[in-house]
């Protein structure tokens, strides 16, 4: 490796450190964004950031509880300041209008299943080596 001993984000609610990984770590999850990148230029992918982050944090193995709570049953406090995602998001408003639209439990559903992977390939890995700087 060379000389870095970490990566920061810097974004307007928080600052997040990465620690930094090996290079076929790194290659293979750049994999893993491209793909994702690639097959959303196809079909919308099912992905709400703070619910995915909600579901990774809940427990171990993982909840949709939490995600579900996150999505679309969050208390709102009487100065709005805390919203369900659903209701804070166009995008997913539009898209994803219940947790079951975004969550499907159809097994015949395109979208069965593809939260939980997408959560898993592409956030859990940034859960796993972040930190709040």
């Amino acid at each position: 490796m060379d000389n870095f001993e970490k990566s920061c984000i810097c974004g307007s609610d928080v600052d997040i450190e990465l620690k930094i990984i090996e290079k076929s770590e790194a290659n293979a999850y750049l994999h893993t964004i491209v793909s994702a990148w690639y097959q959303n230029r196809k079909d919308v992918l099912p992905i709400a950031i703070k619910s995915i982050f909600a579901y990774l944090e809940s427990s171990a193995p993982p909840d949709l509880k939490a995600a579900k709570e996150e999505y679309e049953d969050k208390y709102e406090n009487a100065d709005m300041r805390i919203k369900p995602e659903v209701k804070s998001d166009l995008y997913l408003k539009r898209i994803f209008p219940t947790f079951k639209d975004l969550v499907p439990n159809d097994k015949g559903s395109v979208l069965y299943g593809e939260f939980e992977k997408w959560a898993n390939e592409l956030y859990l890995p940034i859960k796993q080596n972040a930190k709040a700087a």
